[in-house]
Parts: C-alpha cells; sequence; structure tokens
C-alpha cells in the first residue's frame, strides 16, 4: 500500500515538473492535496538549505556544532571522541552537511576515516591556520566556540586542507617510530654509563661494536661500580635484541619495494634510509 502511494506520488509529481529531475535532498510537503501539493506549485518544496559542521576533538571528548548557509546555529552537542558516535549525532540530527570539519591532530586520521566510512563529508584542516582564524573572531577560547568557529571556516571555504595519509603509510609511520625511539633509549644509556665511569676515572673508546665487552673490561675488580653499571648494560643488551626485530622487519619490506631497492644501490644507503 505504502509502495502504491509513493508510485502515485511521484507519478503525479512528474506530471506537474515534467522537465524537473526528483530532489536527492529533504523535501518538505506543501498544504494541498493528498500528495502535498499545492494548486499551481510543485509537489514537494525542496529544503536547498547547505548545512555545515565543525568539530573540535579532545581526547575524552568533541564538540559538534552545525551551521547553515547562512551561519545560524542548528545544532550543537557534546560526544565522546568516537567516530561511530560522532557519525551517529550528525546523521540523527537531520540536516545533510555539505563539510564536516575537523582539525589535524593525535587523532583526526583516525576519526576522519571513521567519519568517511559512514559516507560523511570529513575534511582535516590545519590546525594553526585554523587557530589564527579562530583567534582573529576574537571569541572566548573553549570547546564549543572552536567547534563554531570551525564550522564557519567550512561555511565560508576559509579552511586550508591537509593531505591525509593512507593505512600503509601511517603502519609505516609507526613502525619507523618505535624504532627509532629504541635507538634513542639505547644511546641515552650508554651516554649515561660513559658519565658514570667517568667519576671513577675510566674512559671509553669510541663506538659501540665491542662496548659491553670494553666496560667490563675496564671496570675489572670494582664491584662496587658494577652493581651500578650491570643493570644498564642488561637493559643495552635487550634493546639490541629488540631493535633487531624492528631492523629485520624494515629490511623485509624495503626488499620488496622496488623504489627502496634502487635506492638501496647507492653507496650508504641502507634499508632505514631508504
Amino acid at each position: 500500500m505504502v509502495h502504491m502511494m509513493h508510485k502515485d506520488r511521484r507519478a503525479h509529481q512528474s506530471s506537474l515538473r515534467p522537465d524537473s529531475v526528483v530532489a536527492t535532498r529533504w523535501c518538505v510537503p506543501a498544504d494541498g492535496c493528498k500528495f502535498g501539493c499545492v494548486a499551481e506549485a510543485a509537489c514537494f518544496k525542496e529544503d536547498l538549505t547547505m548545512y555545515y559542521c565543525g568539530l573540535d576533538v579532545s581526547l575524552r571528548e568533541t564538540a559538534i556544532c552545525i551551521v547553515d548557509a547562512e551561519g545560524k546555529i542548528c545544532k550543537e552537542k557534546k560526544v565522546a571522541s568516537d567516530p561511530e558516535t560522532i557519525a551517529q549525532t550528525i546523521l540523527e540530527s537531520g540536516y545533510a552537511c555539505e563539510k564536516i570539519g575537523l582539525e589535524a591532530g593525535s587523532t583526526a586520521v583516525w576519526l576522519q576515516a571513521g567519519l568517511v566510512a559512514h559516507e560523511l563529508p570529513a575534511i582535516c584542516i590545519d590546525a594553526r591556520h585554523a587557530a589564527a582564524m579562530l583567534h582573529a573572531g576574537l571569541s572566548n577560547k573553549s570547546d564549543r566556540n572552536d567547534a563554531r568557529g570551525i564550522a564557519h571556516l567550512m561555511r565560508m571555504n576559509a579552511y586550508q586542507p591537509v593531505w591525509v595519509k593512507s593505512e600503509y603509510a601511517q603502519r609505516l609511520g609507526a613502525l619507523f617510530t618505535a624504532r627509532n625511539t629504541l635507538q634513542d633509549q639505547l644511546i641515552r644509556i650508554e651516554n649515561v654509563i660513559r658519565g658514570l665511569l667517568r667519576g671513577d676515572g675510566i674512559s671509553l673508546p669510541l663506538g659501540r661494536r665491542h662496548f659491553d665487552k670494553e666496560v667490563r673490561d675496564r671496570i675489572g675488580d670494582h664491584a662496587t661500580v658494577m652493581l651500578t653499571i650491570e643493570p644498564l648494560l642488561v637493559d643495552r643488551a635487550e634493546l639490541l635484541r629488540q631493535r633487531a626485530v624492528f631492523d629485520r622487519r624494515i629490511i623485509s619490506l624495503a626488499r620488496r619495494d622496488e623504489v627502496c631497492k634502487l635506492l638501496m644501490t647507492m653507496p650508504g644507503v641502507g634499508a632505514t634510509a631508504s
């Protein structure tokens, strides 16, 4: 029955506007006949108002603000910083947003990917440019006002989009970040050992190829000194083992990449540098 009523309505609409295209936006029926039309008008009044959304993201909560093309605030709400919750809130609002802006940050890529998965037009914008624009507005600094400001930036097209890396590039970057963290800790432990031994008149040669052996040989029978240095040497050995795990993964990835293989033909360029 409902299907037949929709079918009759579309046929009636076509007879009134044979050259028009069926609207894809939300439509509001007017008073009149059973199809919602008036005597000399089309059966539906198209709501062509455009809406824009701004998200001010923090670690736990996200402020949402939706404005129309005239800058009027249509909806404001604070929800948990989760893409499913944010997407559900925007979809349930009933406003078909043309653009949804959120500042680039540590969780922006994750949130944007989740919103895009719900077919929402989420855009990551440059945080420094947005901060300068919001500061020019001279509004009090708050999550609510920032969400309003971002929504207005999207409405006025006064934002700078940023490039969002692919998921593979993000995973690769995380791999190198973890590897570099171990490398930094390794260097720090070695420098601490050198500094502690220097206070006892023990100097170590440059390089780390035989670092552990050099430390033990130069300490000799100084048991008190070894009690302090031994835990650091154990930590250093474990860091070397875990760094080797990352190095093997990086080498395996580089050997499967044609660009990396070409770069490694250059003297001094290895898998990590390529």
